[in-house]
């Protein structure tokens, strides 16, 4: 989760958009499965949870401080998710093994009821620092605002299909465009710098036999080969007679000899 949080906070102060793309390769390029495809799900707006409301995250900051420094905080920051994780109180020791990963927070939000959503966010609030709270909140309560569109950050990524980068269309080596089918690390684009990912599905289906050609070879009978072989043995012709044969053809006069 704090990969994850580290990389909201520099995209929301980073204007450039190619500034964005290149955050957002380099976080999918180091960053393991199913990390990354569920940062990419909340990056493009596919990751939701319907369990968790904003009412909820303001029940546990009141409970956590004066509520009346909790309202005037939030009438000056304006917004839930940061008034929050700036005014949560710090504990004592901070369990670092107790930060969850983003795939544990999905996988519990999931499956929790909405009585229980707060009970799960009280120890991840505890355990994360000021920029990991604002990057919990702002993902479960849906306001992911940090200027990045779902067409902004799926143009990071790029399918490799017929051997080719869809984005760029340059042509793969062999070794990279195996080692892509293979799914054993990720890629990336030697052209453009895009993550390559590769979607068996969308490969050609192999080219079927030619039905006809098939068809006509198992009607056409095979040639006879003959059980015994006759051999004909032709005997020197003299060349007193041949020449003696000037009228009758050639062919005639061997088979006469015979």
């Amino acid at each position: 989760m704090k990969r994850f949080a580290e990389l909201l906070d520099a995209l929301l102060f980073t204007p450039s958009r190619n500034g964005k793309l290149r955050l957002m390769q380099e976080y999918f390029a180091t960053t393991p499965d199913p990390e990354r495809g569920w940062a990419l799900a909340a990056l493009t707006g596919e990751l939701s949870f319907a369990e968790a409301k904003p009412s909820q995250v303001r029940d546990l900051a009141m409970a956590r401080v004066d509520p009346e420094l909790f309202g005037w905080s939030w009438d000056f920051v304006g917004d839930l998710a940061e008034t929050v994780a700036l005014i949560w109180p710090e504990p004592e020791m901070q369990d670092q093994s107790a930060v969850p990963s983003l795939s544990e927070i999905v996988s519990t939000l999931q499956g929790a009821s909405r009585a229980d959503v707060g009970a799960h966010l009280a120890p991840w609030l505890d355990a994360l620092d000021a920029t990991g709270r604002w990057a919990l909140l702002k993902l479960v309560t849906g306001a992911l605002r940090i200027g990045v569109s779902a067409r902004l950050a799926k143009t990071a990524l790029a399918e490799a299909r017929e051997q080719r980068c869809t984005a760029c269309y340059v042509l793969l080596r062999p070794q990279k465009w195996n080692e892509i089918k293979a799914a054993g690390e990720v890629m990336t684009c030697d052209s453009c710098g895009r993550i390559l990912f590769y979607d068996p599905s969308h490969e050609p289906p192999p080219p079927e036999p030619d039905k006809k050609r098939a068809k006509k070879a198992k009607a056409t009978p095979e040639a006879e080969v003959p059980s015994e072989s006759v051999i004909v043995t032709i005997p020197p012709v003299p060349g007193a007679l041949l020449n003696g044969v000037q009228r009758a053809s050639l062919k005639e006069f061997l088979y006469s000899r015979m």
